[in-house]
């Protein structure tokens, strides 16, 4: 027997494990969450593994605005890149220095909806507890 979907679940009535969404959320225009524990981003998500351990997204933030303003001050600096004219593919393979600065902002930790509500302390003694 399976537990239902998340969003029936949620909602406190009984499943009918439809796929590939159940009747009753197609029934009441709800989305389907499907019969997988969804995650959710929260903002303020602390890393709890790897090069990222004990920082936040806010630290990962900080730091990235602080490269980014010195990276425009530099840029300021530079010379504009040569254009490319009459001499063709010959000045495009002497140009290899071309730097592109892409902001792709990181994401936030993910979390399930049930412990959202709860500090990063008690997460992370729940998530490390088998029942």
């Amino acid at each position: 027997m399976t537990k239902g979907c998340y969003t029936c679940r949620r909602r406190r009535i009984i499943c009918d494990n439809g796929l590939p969404t159940c009747r009753k959320c197609r029934d009441a225009g709800k989305e389907c969450l499907g019969y997988q524990k969804p995650l959710v981003w929260v903002k303020g998500g602390v890393a709890s593994r790897g090069k990222m351990m004990g920082r936040s997204f806010d630290d990962v933030a900080q730091n990235t605005s602080d490269r980014s303003s010195e990276d425009d001050s530099n840029a300021a600096a530079d010379p504009p890149p040569p254009e490319v004219g009459a001499q063709g593919q010959d000045s495009l393979d002497t140009e290899t220095s071309i730097s592109v600065v892409d902001h792709v902002p990181t994401p936030r930790g993910m979390v399930d909806p049930l412990f959202k509500d709860m500090d990063s302390v008690s997460r992370f003694y729940i998530s490390h507890c088998e029942f």
